[in-house]
């Protein structure tokens, strides 16, 4: 969806659920900011998946005479994509989170107590949103989370123990993340749109 008016707050007064407090509990707030990173992470989608589909077809490993025409660098951006999605995914879950149970925020802070990898781990996050994972949706959610953390930011990980391998077929993750996208909206309605899934 393209936005083409200016909203109407643009060059305003701060209006008062702008406030740290008001817009740290407000789910509004939270699903917003998801909102412009899935948008971000679907422009990014459609410029990466094309050279993805090309070098991991289903149909098994690509010849030399197909992969010769593929930018390498649109390849490479299959992890700002991730990084993006586990963010948007972060931030709803956690506008879920609040709504919930507005007491994570007080005296000018948020607070994460519980969940992992400070404050970021998807699955810490989820299971506090009470959204119950299968085995699948948890092993991306955890991939997602390396991604946020330091996967697509670091050459390595604060630790060798944390650097691990892809577990899960990145192909299929757009119709996972959709769905936990969904069941997040059953939890709080007014989550954004999942990521276009291109065949």
């Amino acid at each position: 969806m393209v936005r083409k008016k200016k909203p109407d707050w643009i060059g305003q007064a701060a209006p008062d659920w702008l406030s740290f407090d008001k817009s740290a509990s407000r789910r509004e707030a939270w699903f917003a900011k998801s909102d412009a990173l899935r948008h971000a992470a679907s422009v990014i989608w459609h410029r990466f998946h094309p050279a993805f589909q090309t070098c991991f077809p289903d149909s098994g490993p690509p010849s030399g005479e197909e992969v010769k025409g593929i930018d390498w660098l649109d390849l490479g951006l299959m992890g700002t994509w991730r990084m993006l999605e586990g963010m948007a995914l972060e931030a709803a879950v956690k506008g879920v989170i609040v709504d919930k149970n507005p007491s994570r925020v007080k005296g000018g802070k948020v607070v994460w107590k519980g969940i992992g990898n400070g404050g970021h781990d998807l699955n810490d996050l989820f299971a506090a949103a009470g959204v119950t994972l299968d085995d699948y949706e948890s092993h991306v959610l955890e991939e997602l989370t390396e991604s946020v953390v330091w996967m697509e930011k670091y050459p390595v990980p604060k630790k060798r123990a944390d650097m691990t391998m892809t577990k899960t077929n990145v192909g299929k993750w757009p119709a996972v993340i959709g769905t936990l996208f969904e069941r997040l909206g059953d939890e709080s309605p007014n989550i954004g749109e999942p990521t276009p899934v291109v065949s």
